[in-house]
């Protein structure tokens, strides 16, 4: 590790990145004390109900603003043209490794900031109530809970945005792109989501419920409030182990993809022919599935609408409508999208 790090480097990316850094965690100290104000309220509330004296743990969405911040940082130290000052470093005496992992080191640093602000926050918040927290309960313990959780929910979230700057070269692109990512998220949970409703009079309902339902308790750790269960380290490891899988696995996508788009291969808007086609492919797909749920869904949604109102399993026949209906739309809008793709990409380009 020591070869591909390099003090010039680092000194260059904090030296950009200084102010923006600067204005971040001061933004983020305020949303930080206001989620500890929230939670604090949320318990003394539960105490004058005689509801429970535990701390409460943040929502997951309370952090999205720390993921706002990082991607400013990323697209003022990145710069407009990409490709111009990644040529530009290469022109100097570093090599793709030393610019690459010392981008990701810089990165852990700033989020390793963050987290002490954090914890100083959380800890100069504790000497203004410390009255009150005489009668409140397991403060400390959520408070390293959730320094862990914004450590590792935080790595992902960087490599989520190394990954995608792997595949292109223009900034204003690569964030047109993270709006893209975020938005086929969705309409990929909602494709999942749609599965199930056709297979639920096949599976066993009540079961698929429970386990739905055991599987989102158990994640109450890092996606909600979680002052009413017990919170046992051997689970909390778990989850912990879960998200350190994830990491290693976006890790191994992110080497793949490094060593498949070089600074040298980058055209104007992306970083290879290879991520181009790949792009290209997820695009068309993605924008099919759209179509799809605009086209087709008042069809789909009268069969599992007259089966639900019944109280009866879909039939096989049904079945196989929706979903050979839906792989044949899909896979024909695909193509035309691809096709299509191909040659707005081809002008630009």
């Amino acid at each position: 590790m020591k070869r591909y790090l390099n003090k010039a480097l680092m000194y260059q990316w904090f030296n950009t990145a200084k102010v923006p850094i600067l204005i971040g965690i001061m933004i983020w100290g305020f949303i930080a004390n206001e989620i500890l104000n929230d939670q604090y309220y949320q318990t003394m509330g539960d105490i004058s109900l005689l509801d429970g004296d535990g701390f409460r743990g943040a929502y997951l969405p309370s952090y999205v603003i720390l993921g706002v911040i990082f991607l400013s940082i990323y697209f003022i130290v990145l710069g407009v043209n990409k490709r111009n000052m990644n040529m530009f470093l290469l022109s100097g005496p570093y090599t793709k490794k030393q610019i690459r992992s010392n981008e990701l080191i810089c990165f852990l640093i700033t989020l390793v900031l963050f987290i002490i602000t954090y914890i100083y926050i959380a800890i100069t918040f504790y000497i203004r109530h410390s009255e009150s927290f005489t009668i409140i309960n397991g403060y400390s313990t959520i408070i390293l809970i959730e320094s862990i959780k914004i450590f590792l929910l935080g790595i992902i979230g960087i490599l989520f945005i190394l990954i995608v700057d792997s595949l292109f070269s223009n900034a204003s692109v690569i964030a047109l792109s993270m709006g893209f990512m975020f938005f086929s998220f969705l309409l990929i949970l909602h494709k999942i989501d749609w599965i199930f409703r056709v297979f639920r009079n096949v599976l066993d309902v009540d079961k698929y419920i429970n386990n739905i339902n055991y599987i989102k308790n158990k994640f109450l750790i890092f996606n909600e409030d979680y002052s009413r269960i017990n919170v046992r380290l051997k689970n909390f490891f778990i989850y912990c182990i879960i998200l350190l899988v994830i990491i290693a696995i976006m890790l191994i996508v992110l080497r793949i993809l490094q060593r498949k788009c070089g600074f040298e291969t980058n055209n104007r808007l992306f970083s290879s022919k290879w991520s181009q086609n790949v792009i290209s492919i997820y695009s068309a797909i993605i924008i099919s599935m759209f179509a799809d749920l605009i086209v087709l869904s008042d069809f789909q949604n009268h069969i599992l609408y007259n089966s639900n109102r019944f109280n009866a399993s879909l039939p096989l026949k049904d079945i196989s409508i929706l979903l050979l209906s839906d792989i044949s739309f899909i896979t024909i809008a695909s193509i035309i999208s691809y096709k299509i793709i191909k040659r707005i990409i081809k002008k630009i380009t």
